[in-house]
């Protein structure tokens, strides 16, 4: 994200072998070694007390995801099915109410406040 954020460039402006090369650095491959990152969260707490989903899940069948939470919670998943929006597609939006191409300014340190770009 540094790659247009910190940097004031918009993501039209990033090449295709630096934003390759942004995501083979150090920092970009720990952020997503996920079997490390669930490795410390495991340290810390007893496994049972993790659920652990994908995106492929939620991306194809987001019922089924939710009822796997909702039994991992020990809470029912007898609940009105037509109150969640299951079929919607969210996306960031530019402010104006309209679609945004690209992430909205600013917007990573506001969803993550820990959020440190590099």
């Amino acid at each position: 994200m540094d790659l247009v954020i910190s940097q004031g460039r918009q993501w039209h402006e990033v090449g295709t072998g630096e934003f390759i090369a942004h995501f083979e650095t150090e920092t970009s491959i720990a952020r997503g070694a996920y079997t490390h990152i669930l490795a410390q969260w495991e340290a810390c707490f007893p496994r049972a007390q993790f659920l652990i989903g994908y995106f492929e899940e939620i991306s194809a069948d987001p019922k089924r995801l939710l009822t796997r939470l909702f039994e991992f919670l020990g809470v029912s998943a007898n609940v009105d099915w037509n109150l969640f929006p299951l079929a919607q597609v969210i996306r960031p939006f530019d402010g104006a109410g309209t679609v945004a191409a690209e992430p909205a300014p600013g917007c990573l340190p506001q969803i993550s406040p820990g959020f440190v770009p590099g």
